[in-house]
């Protein structure tokens, strides 16, 4: 019979009465039965057992045979898990206890769901955070079943960096941003750090870095931690540029034609930085040296001249200066003898170029000719 149901024995006896009945449970007397009758009204599992009786008379007195009494028992938990905590990557081991009749069957229940149906232990290998989520046992016999109290599992992961911070550059008085991003358990905790010193305020996934100045360049990186550890970031480097400046400008230049020609620009900022010169506003040379040399100048290279200093965080152009080259003189037409009467006018000439203004003056045997200072020489009333 199944637990809390009645039970009942009869016997039959004959022989001379009357007759009178004792009933016995593993050979001891059952108080109070005492009839061909014994009957439990709520059977209990401390019940079952072997049951026999005793017909008595004058005459004297038999025993029956023995019945057994079989109580068939709804299961019970006795043991049953709790809210388990699991890093990612082990091994979840399980239990419940349980008591009633067997066989008993355990069913585990993942998220609603048969997970798995056999034994009071259920084995996960390598939880990972699938396995996570609202467990249940149920207990199962012929009798009936039971299910145990829903507990949770949750399966934590270290941290993992998905995203490393990236080597960055910026210009000075511009803005540098290192990201980072990571997976595992959140919440997670941050802290950056530059050239091994934490940053004040910077606990985010993100460090910006607004106005950047020549003392930000350097190394960074970040720790990120989460209820099972922390983990420190790659190294990342801030390169901060520096706008070109330009520490002196070129000096001006005056020579002759034929004479080498060196115009030279100080300058500072980060590198590399290139020089374009210009001459009367166009492009003469670019360069990667601060220098503009010509070795053999001509007139021509005569005019205003600037360099632009630059590099990725922009440009500066320096003053102007000037470049004079002057030419030689160069008489193409020597004056001719001429033949003259006397009392006449003759002129004299010659021809010469050379770098403007060309200055003239006169000779009469070796002895200069006031006011004659042009390329031609009058002389009236020979």
């Amino acid at each position: 019979v199944s637990e809390g149901s009645i039970a009942r024995f009869t016997v039959a006896a004959t022989g001379t009465g009357p007759l009178s009945y004792q009933w016995y449970y593993a050979g001891t007397p059952i108080d109070g039965a005492d009839s061909s009758v014994f009957e439990i009204g709520i059977v209990k599992e401390i019940n079952r057992g072997f049951y026999q009786a005793e017909v008595r008379n004058e005459a004297g007195r038999v025993r029956s045979s023995e019945a057994k009494l079989n109580v068939s028992v709804m299961p019970k938990l006795t043991r049953q898990p709790e809210d388990t905590v699991i890093l990612a990557g082990s091994t979840m081991k399980l239990q419940v206890g349980a008591s009633g009749t067997e066989p008993l069957t355990y069913n585990w229940y993942r998220r609603g769901g048969l997970y798995q149906s056999g034994g009071p232990d259920l084995l996960i290998e390598n939880m990972s955070p699938d396995d996570a989520g609202l467990y249940q046992v149920e207990v199962v016999n012929a009798v009936g079943s039971v299910k145990g109290s829903i507990f949770e599992v949750e399966v934590q992961e270290t941290v993992n960096i998905d995203i490393q911070p990236a080597d960055t550059k910026a210009n000075e008085g511009g803005a540098a941003v290192f990201r980072v991003v990571a997976s595992g358990t959140a919440p997670f905790s941050y802290q950056w750090f530059h050239n091994g010193e934490a940053v004040d305020g910077e606990t985010g996934s993100q460090l910006r870095i607004l106005g950047v100045e020549d003392s930000h360049r350097g190394v960074y990186n970040v720790d990120i931690g989460n209820v099972v550890g922390t983990v420190r970031s790659e190294s990342a480097k801030l390169k901060v540029i520096i706008p070109p400046m330009i520490l002196k400008q070129p000096n001006p230049f005056t020579g002759r034609e034929g004479d080498q020609l060196v115009l030279r620009v100080a300058s500072g900022g980060s590198g590399p930085l290139t020089y374009k010169w210009y001459k009367d506003g166009e492009m003469v040379l670019e360069s990667d040296i601060p220098v503009l040399k010509i070795d053999s100048t001509i007139p021509q290279d005569s005019g205003a001249y600037t360099v632009v200093v630059g590099n990725s965080a922009g440009n500066i152009e320096s003053d102007e200066t000037q470049v004079f080259i002057y030419q030689p003189v160069l008489i193409n037409q020597q004056p001719v003898s001429v033949r003259a009467i006397s009392g006449d006018t003759t002129v004299l000439s010659v021809e010469a170029v050379g770098s403007e203004p060309l200055a003239y003056q006169w000779l009469f045997n070796n002895d200069q000719i006031d006011g004659a200072n042009g390329p031609e020489l009058k002389v009236v009333n020979v």
